[in-house]
């Protein structure tokens, strides 16, 4: 039996909106390499516990403000410690424009990256973007003031659009 390797096991808080559900989803489509656990009345812990038990890398919480995703979490399994924490103060999805989402894509590559935003680069391959190949979702990653644009695109269709700035470099 072949089993594909989970590197990432994407999460939300607990009572999550649907826009949060809904960038849980649109990672999930987009880095064919993950999984997605419901969060429910689940402890950080016992969350951290399961995704570890899938032998995943990574641990992805997407945290919420007032129902709008407010914070990125990325927690290594190997030591259970919070390796990228970006603050989001922006979330453009295809779906606001009316437009179901049903898009299921794999590796998305690394198109630009301006310096500033190393951390978000990085972050991003740890979620299992590629560096040195063409895929079917570009990611062009832009400083804005002290923020980092990251815009995910199909041909000429921006799929995801986040304005993040790193809470863990202050």
């Amino acid at each position: 039996m072949l089993t594909r390797r989970i590197r990432v096991v994407f999460t939300s808080s607990r009572d999550a909106g649907s826009r949060v559900r809904s960038l849980e989803n649109y990672f999930y489509s987009i880095f064919s390499n993950s999984a997605k656990l419901n969060r429910g009345r689940a402890s950080l812990e016992s969350i951290l516990t399961t995704a570890q038990r899938l032998n995943s890398d990574f641990l992805c919480i997407i945290e919420s403000r007032n129902g709008n995703p407010s914070t990125i979490k990325l927690f290594s399994l190997s030591t259970f410690q919070l390796k990228y924490a970006f603050e989001i103060r922006g979330l453009s999805l295809y779906s606001d424009k009316g437009i179901p989402h049903k898009f299921q894509f794999s590796r998305p590559y690394l198109n630009y990256v301006e310096t500033a935003c190393e951390q978000v680069k990085w972050f991003l391959i740890d979620l299992g973007a590629i560096i040195n190949e063409r895929g079917k979702i570009k990611v062009n990653i832009k400083q804005e003031e002290k923020n980092c644009r990251v815009i995910f695109s199909s041909e000429q269709e921006i799929i995801l659009s986040l304005l993040l700035h790193n809470i863990l470099e202050q």
